[in-house]
Parts: C-alpha cells; sequence; structure tokens
C-alpha cells in the first residue's frame, strides 16, 4: 500500500509478540513503545498521523497508549480497524468502554472494513466521520491480470476444482466444507477439493479427510507469490464459509481478481459489496447442505460460470487494487489535512 502513496512516509511499527519473548516483557516493551512513539509525534512535523489496528482485546493497550501519544501534537489523526472483534464488542461497557473512548477520542476520522462496524463505533458514542473502505490485493502479483488470462468453462475433461485458502480453523469453517464435498462426490464424482492454508485444526482436518476416505482433497499448505496466483487460476470455485464476523478477507478479492465464482456467508464487509447471484453465492446458514446447493448450481451451469468469472474480475481490477485504495487513501488525507488548515 504504502510504495503506491504520492508522499513521504515514515513508517512506526510495535508489532507482535514473538514467541521467543518472556510474557513479563510484553507490558514494559509497549510502555517502551509508546515513550519512543510520543517523541516522534512531539517532534515532528507530521501533517497526519495514521493508526492501523484491529479492534481486538490483545492489540487495544497497546495501541490505546499510542493513540494518547497522538494528543502531544495537533496533527489530524486517522485510525484504521483492519479487523473486528464481535466478541469483544459484546463485552465491552463500564470502565473498559469508557477507556476506550478516551482513548480513541484523539481521531479525526476511522476507516473501518463494514458497515456494521461504523455502526458499533456510533452505538460507543463516536460522532467522527466514518469511512468504509475495503482491503486490497497485491499490485504485483495482480495488476497484469487481464480477461484473457482468466480461464473461461469449455469442453475439456478436467476435474472441477474448489479452493479453500485460509487459516484452516474450525471457525473458517473448513470442517463444514468438508463435510459438503463429501456429500458433493456422490453427485458430482469428477471434483477436487483443494485446502491452501495452515492452522491449527490441521491436523484434525486432514484426520477427517482420511476417515472418511476423500483422496480428491489435496493440502498444499501456506502458498504466496505465484503459487498462489497459479492456484488461483487453476481453481473452478472458490469456497469460504467463515462462521464469524469477518472483516472482509484478502483471499476472497483475489479470488475475485482471479475471476472465481465465490461461495461465502454475509458477514462482515463481504454483505456491503456482494451482489448475490452475479459474484457468486452467500449462504446464509453455515451447514453443509447449503453449501451443497449453492456449488451444485455452479458446477452444473458453464454459462453462468461464464458470465460470474468476467464479471468478477472486472470489478476486483476496478475496486480492490492496493494502487486503487492508495488513491482513496491519499484524497482522504488531503480532505484531513484542508480540513485542519481551515481550524487554523
Amino acid at each position: 500500500m504504502f510504495s503506491h502513496i504520492d508522499a513521504t512516509v515514515e513508517v512506526f511499527s510495535v508489532g507482535p509478540k514473538s514467541d521467543k519473548e518472556p510474557g513479563w516483557l510484553l507490558v514494559p516493551r509497549i510502555v517502551w513503545s509508546s515513550i519512543r512513539f510520543a517523541v516522534l509525534v512531539a517532534t515532528r512535523g507530521f501533517n497526519v498521523i495514521h493508526v492501523h489496528t484491529s479492534f481486538a482485546s490483545k492489540s487495544l493497550l497497546r495501541e490505546g497508549l499510542l493513540m494518547l501519544a497522538t494528543r502531544l501534537t495537533s496533527a489530524p489523526v486517522l485510525v484504521t480497524f483492519h479487523g473486528w472483534s464481535s466478541g469483544l464488542q459484546q463485552n465491552i461497557d463500564g470502565a473498559t468502554l469508557q477507556l476506550f473512548r478516551i482513548a480513541f477520542s484523539r481521531a479525526d476520522m476511522f476507516i473501518v472494513l463494514a458497515r456494521d462496524f461504523k455502526y458499533a463505533l456510533r452505538n460507543m458514542g463516536f460522532q467522527q466521520t466514518v469511512i468504509v473502505e475495503s482491503t486490497f490485493v497485491d499490485d504485483a502479483l495482480f495488476s497484469d491480470l487481464t480477461e484473457k488470462d482468466i480461464p473461461m468453462p469449455n469442453g475439456r475433461m478436467k476435474p472441477f476444482s474448489i479452493l479453500f485458502l485460509s487459516r484452516i480453523l474450525r471457525e473458517k469453517g473448513i470442517f463444514v466444507l468438508l463435510e459438503c464435498f463429501a456429500k458433493l462426490k456422490a453427485k458430482h464424482k469428477d471434483t477436487r477439493l483443494v485446502i491452501a492454508g495452515d492452522g491449527e485444526d490441521m491436523a484434525d482436518a486432514k484426520e477427517f479427510v482420511r476417515k472418511n476416505s476423500l483422496a480428491e482433497v489435496e493440502f498444499v499448505g501456506f502458498i504466496e507469490g505465484d503459487r498462489k496466483r497459479k492456484t488461483l487460476l487453476e481453481a473452478d470455485a472458490f469456497v469460504l464459509p467463515t462462521s464469524y464476523g469477518e472483516g472482509l478477507p484478502i483471499s476472497l478479492l483475489e479470488a475475485m481478481m482471479c475471476g472465481l465464482p465465490v461461495v461465502s456467508r454475509p458477514v462482515g464487509g463481504i454483505k456491503d459489496f456482494f451482489e448475490n447471484d452475479r459474484m457468486g453465492v452467500l449462504v446464509e446458514e453455515l451447514n453443509p447442505d447449503s453449501y451443497l446447493h449453492a456449488l451444485d448450481r455452479i458446477i452444473a451451469d458453464k454459462e453462468y460460470r461464464r458470465e460470474v468469472k468476467l464479471y468478477n474480475h472486472r470489478y476486483a481490477r476496478s475496486r480492490f487494487l492496493a494502487s486503487a485504495a492508495a488513491e482513496r487513501l491519499m484524497q482522504v488525507y488531503g480532505d484531513m489535512i484542508m480540513n485542519q488548515g481551515k481550524k487554523a
């Protein structure tokens, strides 16, 4: 993203706790990082301070201290929430909510990944401007991808390939998809399922495949770069039956960039833009039969698949490239600087 911004950017990173870091060192490290950040913002003439965080328990202390440090400067402050914990949203109240309000009231503007998150901030008492944005895909990997590169359904005899690209977690719906695929094989024998990613439920997922003799399921592990692009382009459909409030999964946007029909759920930022039937199918229920019905339609109708492929690629290319997101962000920065000048 920052490589596409036509401005001087200085990045300050606190970073997550490493596996080797002793637990007792976490709070001192966060406090020290906050002091360094406070010195930086107090002594440098920044035009805009942009804080990237996630609305999650593990990051609230860290970014809350950084937000308090921004009070040492008059520069406008933009906060982007890249993720959103629905569990935290339900449980934040009383003193915790008051501390959250105090820390983040310094923000002049917020960016979130779903309209629901905007409404949540409103309900917490924040009246600042809230922009609903999307995540983005890597230009270096996809900017040269054109319509002619998108494989179209034809008469070639090859297995219909379903792709799951995400963390292998129960919350991402991996077992719902595996149960769906076991049923799908009874009707569409010439199908395969590719599972890309890693995660704590990998061993259980592999055990499910073994017990159900699903030889057509392939685990390819974590993929990135050209290998990810190749895997996406070789697939015929993308499925992510996530069971919790996503922000906006990058893998779903990458799948659309490569022209894949999508089967997922109307959660988080997905439901804000997804055109049901035109981009694929959003499934309300989190059960194997619902996904079976959606995939059955996509497999059976080649013309529908062709239309979805072209539409998804065109839509993603116009909206989800990092360079396009950077242009929108530069406009936000400009507006904030201009408004700051009017206040002076």
